[in-house]
């Protein structure tokens, strides 16, 4: 293990104090949460009906992409058996 001195011998104490380090992340933790806070309160959150709305939109459009590609799907496949015999 590495021995750590301060530039000045005399001096006590370790360079960089153990706990000031930990004081300093907790202050930057806790100052990361306030900002978090602060930033959710900005939101504009959607109401019942766009939600709603959004999710029959994707349902619909989820619905004709799975039935497209089930009959690109069907029709690769009936040409596969038709070349191959």
């Amino acid at each position: 293990m590495v021995e750590r001195r301060t530039p000045n011998p005399d001096a006590g104490g370790s360079s960089p104090s153990w706990p000031a380090n930990l004081d300093r992340g907790m202050e930057r933790l806790k100052r990361f949460f306030l900002e978090v806070r602060a930033e959710m309160r900005k939101v504009t959150w959607s109401g019942r009906k766009e939600i709603r709305a959004g999710t029959i939109a994707v349902l619909v459009l989820s619905g004709i992409v799975a039935f497209f590609l089930w009959f690109v799907d069907f029709g690769l496949s009936q040409l596969v058996r038709v070349v191959l015999g």
